[in-house]
């Protein structure tokens, strides 16, 4: 009887078209099945892959008949010496490829590392004991030293960010630290100076102290010229007690209310459109208004809404009503924003004022004002 030197312990199942097996009962890796081993069922014979644990193998190959379930086996055992055979094989192969040839026909010298120029083509590339110097060296701080980085020049470069890398120069002390925000400049001679205490940058980035300052589109030299760009003031207006400091600019709408002695019951106005331009503390605004009712409230007509608050440095402003419509007893009409008023009056001239009996159910008005902003 034929004895084959086969592991057929335990059973297998494996899905059709599928490299992995599962076995029960079996113990692969305590019988030292490797990969190249042979697994067998029905005259199907195929390599092994590799083995992950006592049942669980993948073979090299999909499994192309029918699924096996619970089913018997067989390893054959790959020879020690057909595995030395295919290493040799896969050895030959790899120096056939031409890149260790490459090498081995590099003539070495001193202070050169062998590189690939290319398919199976090598060169000899320098590698300086300053260079072996650096590369041997345990982490960054290490190769900075090597380098000749200072101390200081170590800390400059481990800083996180720009406050941590101002700090670490304030820390200095000497003419930047004692002078706060100076800007530095090159002396001519390779260190740097600070430049005088009237060039600053403080913390918030405000530049001051700049007698001249040019660009591509900028130029400051007693006039400022914007080429091709704007200028922008804040949202919120910083306000200057200079008489020729221009610090603010807006433009926006607002929505004017008609008002009878300060109310406006009953009254519906459907159209109600305002918009204003705002240049330092001079408002510009317009505005228009249409009724549909003009509601129970008496008294002087006015209009409500209005986007700023005029200032106290004249008694009133006088605007103009170029428009009105449907309104007894009016030929002429006129407006005005009160000495610290935040509502506008409407006018009769020569020296009236109108008011609710001025105005019916249809009657429209338009209006502009310029005056002083407080």
């Amino acid at each position: 009887m034929a004895v084959f030197d086969d592991y057929v312990t335990g059973t297998v199942s494996v899905a059709n078209g599928s490299p992995n097996v599962t076995g029960v009962g079996t113990a692969w890796t305590a019988a030292a099945i490797r990969p190249g081993d042979e697994f067998k069922r029905l005259g199907r014979s195929i390599a092994i892959r590799s083995v992950a644990d006592d049942t669980h193998l993948v073979l090299a190959e999909d499994w192309p008949d029918t699924a096996l379930v619970g089913s018997a086996y067989r390893i054959r055992f790959q020879p020690d010496g057909s595995r030395l055979t295919a290493q040799a094989a896969v050895l030959i192969e790899a120096l056939a490829n031409g890149n260790l040839a490459s090498i081995a026909d590099l003539v070495s010298a001193a202070n050169t590392l062998p590189y690939f120029t290319g398919s199976g083509t090598a060169a000899l590339a320098g590698f300086t004991p300053f260079a072996r110097s650096i590369v041997d060296d345990a982490d960054a701080s290490a190769a900075l030293d090597t380098l000749g980085f200072s101390a200081f020049a170590k800390t400059l470069i481990n800083d996180a960010d720009a406050a941590s890398l101002r700090a670490t120069i304030a820390a200095l002390g000497g003419a930047l630290g004692a002078s706060d925000n100076r800007l530095l400049r090159a002396d001519g001679t390779g260190g740097v100076t600070a430049q005088g205490s009237a060039v600053t940058l403080d913390d918030s980035g405000n530049l001051s102290g700049i007698a001249n300052l040019s660009g591509a589109t900028v130029t400051l030299s007693d006039l400022l010229t914007v080429n091709g760009g704007q200028i922008k003031f804040p949202s919120v207006q910083i306000p200057s007690a200079n008489a020729n400091t221009l610090d603010d600019y807006e433009e926006g709408t607002y929505t004017p209310t008609p008002s009878f002695g300060g109310g406006s019951a009953g009254m519906v106005a459907p159209v109600r459109s305002g918009r204003y331009i705002k240049v330092g503390a001079l408002a510009i605004v317009w505005g228009y208004i249409t009724l549909s009712a003009k509601g129970s409230s008496t008294g002087v007509a006015g209009v409500t809404g209005m986007p700023f608050q005029a200032s106290t440095n004249a008694s009133f402003y006088g605007g103009s009503v170029p428009f009105f419509g449907s309104m007894p007893g009016v030929t002429v009409a006129g407006c005005a924003m009160p000495a610290g008023g935040t509502a506008m009056t409407l006018y009769l001239p020569p020296g009236g004022v109108l008011t609710d009996v001025n105005f019916n159910n249809t009657s429209s008005i338009m209006f502009s004002v310029a005056y002083e902003v407080a």
